[in-house]
């Protein structure tokens, strides 16, 4: 809890300062991001600490339901701003506040366990912190489920970043949305998203996290087919106000089951270090993902439509390298 606080509160300080000259805000971005980054895998490794093996899965996906909900929340003060006539350095600002103000519970609420801790010198912290990332990925090869998933992850993940950055630039380029039809359809997706979390959360403590995992790729493989058909014109663009809640719905299930599945394959022991390497899993594909995207669109030529098909084929690669995880991970009972 003492690293959430610290990391949340940097993440904030930083925030609330971004505005001004360009460099230095990208300077103050770049600083808060490392925080956000950081806090996002302290927080992750709290899961067992506020869930048992029994409401896991339903925790976690209020966790995942109720983070969609914040991003509305930050779209619509960002909405409220602008159409005020407000600058976007305030935007900045009133998140730094809201995102503190909405960690406070956090912060007073949830207890760890009781546990002896020797106090460290921040320079010696940090040379252990490297020696034990070292020897993290070394003991990560004495675990080949845990491998495997981070390898799928990667794969899923990349899909899931992707098309969360340019989905926007493919409704308005390629199928020429409206800027307000854009913001819509992405406020109806990311509304689903909200209910996804939560309904993947319960699905998740009835079936397991392996199993309930492989159902949201497999509803979002086809959600991403769909996306992909608009763009080739074998369907109207009207198909994607249907198609839109569809992607959401699975795209929160996909958080509401992975991190589960983390804690059922992770020893409890390194189960912090291991949400480390699961953390950077999720930051190569967030690396990789736009390269490979600019990759088929603007260097190949081949177009948006393409992309999507290239995203798709990520998650259907993911979905072989999960499938021999046993379905017993992440189930209450074989807790």
């Amino acid at each position: 809890m003492p690293l959430l606080i610290s990391t949340v509160t940097g993440c904030c300080l930083l925030t609330f300062f971004v505005g001004g000259n360009l460099w230095t805000s990208l300077a103050l971005f770049l600083g808060a991001n490392l925080f956000f980054q950081a806090g996002v895998v302290i927080y992750d490794a709290l899961l067992p600490v506020v869930s048992t093996p029994a409401n896991r899965g339903r925790v976690g996906g209020i966790a995942s339901g109720l983070s969609n909900f914040g991003a509305l929340l930050g779209l619509g003060l960002g909405f409220l701003v602008l159409r005020a006539g407000g600058e976007y350095e305030t935007i900045f600002k009133l998140t730094a506040i809201a995102f503190l103000l909405l960690a406070i519970p956090c912060f007073l609420w949830v207890k760890e366990p009781p546990r002896a801790v020797e106090p460290v010198a921040p320079l010696s912290a940090a040379r252990d912190a490297m020696r034990d990332l070292v020897a993290t990925a070394r003991r990560a090869r004495s675990y080949p489920d845990l491998i495997r998933f981070l390898v799928g992850r990667a794969f899923y993940a990349e899909a899931a970043n992707t098309i969360g950055l340019f989905l926007g630039i493919y409704l308005v380029v390629t199928l020429g949305f409206s800027s307000e039809q854009k913001d819509l359809m992405l406020l109806t997706g990311l509304s689903a998203a909200v209910v996804g979390g939560i309904f993947w959360g319960f699905v998740v403590d009835r079936i397991g996290a392996r199993d309930s995992l492989m159902r949201v790729l497999t509803v979002w493989s086809i959600a991403l087919a769909l996306v992909a058909a608009t763009g080739f014109s074998l369907l109207p663009e009207a198909a994607l106000w249907l198609i839109a809640p569809i992607a959401g719905f699975a795209l929160g299930g996909i958080w509401a089951s992975d991190r589960p599945l983390m804690v059922g394959i992770a020893p409890p022991q390194y189960l912090g270090q291991f949400y480390g390497l699961y953390a950077l899993a999720g930051r190569f594909a967030a690396l990789v993902g736009p390269l490979l995207w600019a990759l088929v669109v603007d260097v190949l030529g081949w177009g948006r439509p393409t992309a999507l098909v290239v995203l798709l084929a990520l998650v259907l690669v993911a979905m072989v390298i999960l499938r021999p995880l046993s379905s017993g991970i992440g189930r209450p009972e074989a807790a």
